[in-house]
Parts: structure tokens; sequence; C-alpha cells
């Protein structure tokens, strides 16, 4: 395979490059000018990096010289805190989605891959499948919808395999400093207090490597339209923080607060997942436990710097 792969200094980017190349692909990853995550694209002779910005991804055209297979389109800005709200945004990033799927088309490829969210599916208390139905509250999982909708009927007409990945909450090396698993395992390890939202709705975590190991599995399988991408072993959360502190056998001292009095409606993540292991046989490797105390050798390490 041939692959390109926008957002590639990303969490999941780094990742999926790194998953690509193992598995003997040739990768052209394509970062925003001046990266200061360039680092942590890793060093191949079958990988090339371009820099161009998500606004002007028509450019790649100019970039390269051979046709490539599959697009691989991660590239996406302002998805935590009130970017997800920030309409004109939002819509940027529809129209570089819409850019980047006719651009796939010009230099040859036969699949595009690109990344959903559960956002599109707004608040939802029952399992999520891939015929859920599609809900947005805010203007990121509305544009998402937007790009799906584009980008399927796209394919659809240029004869191109088309994989919505659907994301739902992914872990890892790379992730934001500030999600709730860093601030947890960070808090743990210096035995500093750690406040908590009530943390009783289910969730379901997946480690960015497995992640990673399903996008490309979907890309090469039979799948053709949205597919989870998730572990599928939803529990509530609270579980998950307890497992951490156990971990680090932390004395830091967890405040949960009250269910009752908590004004912010509470999210549950329960994805099913079994279409996507019917498909490619994906099965988790990496287990939360082990996961974390992965994660914790690379912040011991300072392997771990996220950059802006």
């Amino acid at each position: 395979m041939r692959a390109v792969v926008t957002g590639a200094s990303g969490f999941l980017g780094v990742s999926l490059i790194e998953r690509l190349l193992e598995n003997g692909n040739e990768v052209l990853a394509v970062i925003r000018p001046n990266s200061l995550n360039l680092s942590r694209i890793p060093k191949y002779n079958v990988l090339s990096v371009v820099q161009i910005d998500a606004n002007d991804i028509s450019e790649l055209c100019l970039n390269v010289k051979n046709q490539y297979d599959t697009f691989f389109h991660l590239a996406w800005s302002g998805i935590r805190g009130n970017d997800r709200n920030d309409a004109d945004l939002q819509s940027k990033n529809y129209f570089n989605s819409v850019a980047a799927v006719e651009t796939a088309f010009k230099i040859g490829c036969k699949t595009f891959v690109s990344t959903g969210s559960q956002a599109e599916c707004g608040i939802k208390n029952e399992v999520i499948d891939e015929n859920t139905s599609l809900e947005p509250v805010c203007e990121y999982g509305k544009s998402k919808v937007r790009c799906l909708n584009f980008e399927r009927e796209y394919c659809y007409t240029h004869n191109m395999k088309f994989v919505w990945a659907r994301i739902f909450s992914l872990y890892g090396k790379y992730d934001y400093s500030k999600s709730l698993i860093n601030y947890a395992i960070d808090s743990m390890l210096q035995n500093k207090q750690v406040n908590f939202s009530p943390c009783t709705q289910m969730w379901d975590y997946l480690n960015v490597s497995d992640a990673s190991r399903a996008i490309l599995l979907a890309a090469e399988s039979e799948i053709n339209d949205i597919v989870n991408i998730a572990d599928g072993n939803f529990k509530p959360l609270k579980d998950f923080i307890y497992e951490i502190s156990d971990i680090t056998k932390s004395n830091s001292k967890l405040v949960f607060a009250d269910a009752l009095s908590w004004k912010t409606p509470l999210v549950n993540l329960c994805p099913d997942v079994s279409y996507l292991k019917k498909r490619t046989g994906f099965n988790a490797n990496v287990s939360f436990r082990n996961g974390i105390e992965e994660l914790i050798a690379l912040k011991v390490k300072g392997k771990n710097n996220e950059k802006n």
C-alpha cells in the first residue's frame, strides 16, 4: 500500500503511521507547516513528509509525483472545549475535508478513510452501533455528519471505497496532556487530591495502538461505510479511575462530585463493535491495565510530551 496520512503528527496519526510502516507500507505524512510535533514522525526510507496546512490540502496534488492507493484523513481542528461549538471553525473543517477527498481522487487513491466521532450521534444512553440515528448537539458533531454525507456520496460516485472510522474514546502515547486519564495519572503519581465529575456514566476506552490497528484492518477489509472503532467493553467511568489508582498505588484522595447536584449532562459511551469484529476479526490487544502501565513508563522517561 502507498498511503497518505493527514494529521500525521497528531495523537492518532503517529500511531497509524507507525502501524503502516511496520506492515511494510509506503507513507506520505502530511503535517501543518512548522509543526512542533515533527519530531514525533519516525524516520524511514519509505516515509516522506510534506508540510501543508489543512486549508491548502488541495496543493498536495502539486507535491506528489506518483499515485497513491489509500488516503487516511485524520486532520481536524477544534475537538475540545469551546472550539467544539465554534461554527466557523467547524465549517472550515468540513470544507477542508471536502478538499481532502477530492484530492485523494486526483492522486489516484481507490480507498478514502476518514475519522468520525461519537459526537455525530448526540447524547445517547443506549448502545451505539453503525445504524444509530445521527442527532448531533454541538457544531463539531454537526460538521462531522456533513462530512460523512458528502464523503460517502463522493466516494460512491467516483468508485472509491469509503471507510468512516467512528472514534469513541482513545488514550495512550501523545494523548492530550489535560485528558482525564493524563490528569488522573499525573495527579496520582504526585499523591495529589484528584477531583472528578460523578463519573457514573458508562464509558469505553481503547488504546491508540489498537485504534490504529483497527482502522488499518477496516481499510483493508470489505467494509465500505461507517464502522465503530472502540473496545466495546464499556463500564462505569469510575471503575477506570479506581483501576488507575490501583496501578499507581497512589495515596491520592479521589473526590467524585455528587451526582444529584451535578448540572452538566453525563454522556454515556456504549459502542457496539460487533460489526468491526465480524468484518476484520479485530480484538483489542492492549488491556486497560497494560496501557496505563505503558503510559506511566513513558511519563517517567519523559517521552510523552505534548507540544502545541
